[in-house]
């Protein structure tokens, strides 16, 4: 998938760290701000769904596997073909 570099430095500790090593698993906006931003940001958890929004199309315009699932009030979580 390509993403503009800049882009891909922000979301790459996403996709890595809290995406990549948890297939499947839900994963709340507060724990992405947390992982990427950290405890003492001021960044809000809309930042997040910003972000997401942006990758999540990115991805879905290039028809890409796996997919990042937005699960409205509780997270997101990869997607993959079985």
């Amino acid at each position: 998938v390509l993403l503009a570099a800049s882009f891909f430095g922000l979301m790459s500790p996403v996709a890595k760290v809290v995406l990549m090593e948890r297939p499947g698993q839900l994963i709340s906006a507060e724990r992405f701000l947390e992982k990427i931003w950290g405890f003492d940001t001021d960044a809000e958890v809309n930042v997040v769904w910003v972000y997401l929004s942006y990758l999540r199309k990115k991805l879905s315009a290039l028809k890409a596997t796996p997919q990042i699932k937005a699960i409205r009030n509780m997270g997101y979580r990869l997607e993959t073909e079985s």
